[in-house]
């Protein structure tokens, strides 16, 4: 029975990762379209016009289910702790959720930034992370600040953004997770599983437009796993 209750948990956090990507871009279609009109209520169209930004393809609702649900027996099983597995299966689908988000159009949602930087403070907070609330405040800030200055020189000096503003919000919230010492590490594997993710697609000669999140988020889960199987590989 309680494999069961795993299953429903799981598999209803996966239809929500379903439904959050699917209606993604008509809840950003409405926020830019209300936006404007607070902004311009003298000009503010009678009609909502049409946005370039469209509903992609994300698979079907049961995948989502199963998938959700096998996951959510796997955090919740193998632990020792069922509060380490709950913590860990809810991040895991928040982390899913922006990856599927920025890699199918290009954006990261701060509110689910901020969601992940919440749930690492708690970990961190309850002792379920490696980290200390002090150490996961500091990776946060960090890994958010690093970001941001990078964007901000690229703005100034080339015009140019050589990362989304999605990026440095999402690193306030992976940095709860690990230790600012090991952000060096985290930002080599990113930029080295993106150039190996570019040379896999140098032969389409379109142009190729790299979401930087996903990468971001495999190396945040690989220095964390590291950090916490093995605590002698990264001292």
């Amino acid at each position: 029975m309680i494999y069961l209750a795993y299953m429903l948990f799981g598999g209803l956090c996966g239809l929500w990762v379903y439904l959050y990507v699917r209606q993604f871009s008509a809840q950003i279609n409405k926020q830019v379209y209300s936006t404007f009109c607070e902004i311009f209520p003298e000009n503010a169209p009678h009609l909502m016009p049409m946005s370039i930004l469209r509903r992609k393809k994300c698979g079907h609702f049961s995948m989502y289910f199963l998938c959700g649900g096998l996951w959510c027996n796997i955090c919740l099983n193998f632990p020792q702790n069922i509060y380490v597995g709950l913590w860990l299966a809810c991040c895991s689908y928040l982390i899913f959720c922006l990856v599927l988000v920025d890699w199918l159009y290009q954006l990261v949602s701060q509110t689910l930034c901020q969601a992940l930087f919440i749930l690492g403070l708690l970990g961190a907070y309850q002792g379920i992370s490696p980290l200390t609330l002090e150490q996961s405040l500091v990776g946060s800030l960090s890994g958010f600040s690093v970001f941001y200055l990078i964007y901000i020189v690229a703005k100034l000096f080339y015009r140019y953004e050589a990362l989304g503003r999605g990026d440095y919000w999402l690193m306030l919230g992976l940095g709860s997770f690990i230790s600012w010492t090991k952000l060096p590490l985290l930002i080599f594997l990113a930029c080295l599983t993106g150039l190996i993710y570019v040379v896999f697609n140098a032969r389409d000669k379109k142009t190729i437009f790299i979401p930087f999140a996903p990468f971001l988020c495999l190396s945040t889960i690989i220095v964390y796993l590291l950090n916490f199987l093995r605590e002698d590989i990264l001292p």
